[in-house]
């Protein structure tokens, strides 16, 4: 729960940002953990990531919607990005397994088995990459599932588009950047 003294601060924020430079992270993992605040990334860290490609694994069986997100992702230039596609479940567990990547797109429906399931085993194994799972327009309950067993967002194919893909995109990395913080900061108070 947030600190309501600081919440109304514009500029904590900032200061927070500052403190983490000079003092270091251990400092900024315990004001963290205390006051139960992180504040969001600064627009200078997106635009870095111009510089640096984002690592997108595509989890999916259908090469028609591999051609759409390799469009959608060469459509935005306000960042880079470097996709792979997997279309074999254990090929895909390896990916998933080994760090390489950002972010993680990944479809319901595959070949052998589905991706709830891909999920659930990359996650009891400790994967860590962020995962934006696709589902069809008729899988109405299954976006709720998919977040309630780890996903950091969903998309629609049919409502799928160059804004709301570079959007999740942000949206899961920024979720991921905040449980690594929150994770630090509880291995620095231990």
């Amino acid at each position: 729960m947030p600190n309501p003294a600081i919440q109304g601060h514009a500029r904590f924020p900032e200061k927070l940002l500052w403190i983490s430079r000079v003092h270091g992270l251990k400092f900024y993992g315990i004001l963290v953990h205390a006051l139960g605040y992180i504040p969001p990334m600064p627009m200078e860290f997106w635009m870095n990531k111009q510089r640096h490609p984002i690592r997108v694994l595509l989890i999916e069986d259908d090469e028609n919607v591999y051609i759409v997100v390799r469009d959608l992702l060469s459509d935005l230039s306000s960042m880079g990005f470097i996709l792979k596609w997997v279309s074999d479940y254990r090929a895909a567990l390896d990916a998933m397994l080994s760090s390489e990547f950002d972010v993680c797109l990944l479809d319901y429906r595959l070949k052998e088995r589905n991706g709830l399931e891909l999920m659930q085993e990359a996650l009891s194994r400790g994967a860590m990459t962020p995962i934006v799972f696709l589902i069809g327009r008729g899988d109405s309950d299954l976006d709720v599932e998919a977040m309630g067993k780890g996903a950091a967002d969903y998309l629609t194919h049919g409502e799928l588009n160059a804004t709301l893909l570079e959007s999740s995109i942000r949206q899961a990395m920024e979720c991921q950047r905040k449980r690594e913080v929150m994770l630090k900061a509880k291995r620095v108070i231990q």
